[in-house]
């Protein structure tokens, strides 16, 4: 399935480390608003302007928020199901263009994939053509396929990787967790 640019979460809402199964790929998800996010925005957004949070697709009920499955969708047009405790998940974003950037620690904690679509395509392989994928996508009908069988991920959290010729790079700490390590290690 190659590599891919991701988004992660911003150092005040990080991405976990864990491991996890995919088990499926939704195309033209539902958006279930988290309550953080409600209180954050999207239910300001209901408050002061109820016809311009219905037509950027939010529906709303019992306390309930979600977005309708659209161009718009804060989880763009692919959902790669991978249940957690965390409710993490990777999805697509409608904006790519957040994905030129350098540092791309800004999400909520969920994993916005570049190319996500592709990535659906290989975890569907034997079940569902690239035609097909884009045939549901451009449908805007939600639709769930599951894998034939799970596949594990690892979500983990590095700041020094391999570099060429046996060299270490070392990368920001974003999540400020350096420390915590150094301490256990030194003691």
């Amino acid at each position: 399935a190659g590599t891919r640019r991701v988004i992660v979460g911003k150092p005040s809402t990080p991405t976990p480390a864990f491991s996890a199964q995919i088990t499926a790929v939704t195309l033209n998800p539902w958006w279930h608003v988290p309550a953080s996010i409600v209180r954050e925005s999207v239910g300001g957004l209901v408050r002061r302007s109820p016809a311009l949070a219905r037509q950027r697709g939010f529906v709303w009920s019992g306390g309930q928020y979600r977005q309708r499955p659209g161009p718009g969708n804060a989880l763009g047009v692919a959902k790669i199901e991978m249940p957690n405790p965390n409710t993490v998940y990777m999805h697509d974003t409608p904006d790519h263009s957040l994905f030129d950037r350098e540092v791309r620690a800004l999400s909520h904690g969920c994993i916005r994939t570049l190319d996500v679509v592709g990535l659906a395509e290989a975890l569907l392989k034997g079940v569902k053509t690239r035609a097909e994928i884009d045939a549901i996508i451009a449908s805007r009908i939600y639709t769930t396929i599951p894998l034939p069988r799970p596949i594990p991920v690892y979500v983990a959290y590095f700041t020094a990787s391999a570099g060429p010729n046996g060299t270490v790079r070392y990368h920001r700490d974003i999540y400020g967790r350096d420390a915590a390590i150094r301490a256990a290690w030194i003691g």
